[in-house]
């Protein structure tokens, strides 16, 4: 179920991607699955997790903001090719 990059943990869930483009989140203390959001391509970079949304990059050009509690998508941003690199937040 992991990809190559690091999970984030915030707010007692657990969130990793793989490289099949699904983000998983977990609860940290039973393990049971919350919820999963697919994206069109591969996920390696890592989530970051501020202000209730859940931050990912993937290979299909987005930059998606995930509602940290359902799972659904808040926003997404275009990029001019695959993101690699993990979210910055400043």
């Amino acid at each position: 179920m992991t990809g190559p990059a690091s999970p984030a943990v915030a707010g007692g869930a657990v969130y990793v991607a793989d490289l099949d483009g699904v983000l998983h989140a977990v609860d940290a203390a039973t393990g049971k699955r919350l919820w999963t959001f697919k994206a069109k391509g591969e996920i390696k970079s890592s989530p970051v997790v501020v202000r209730g949304l859940v931050l990912i990059g993937a290979y299909d050009a987005f930059l998606y903001a995930i509602d940290a509690a359902t799972g659904r998508v808040r926003w997404r941003i275009e990029t001019k090719g695959p993101v690699h690199a993990t979210p910055a937040v400043a």
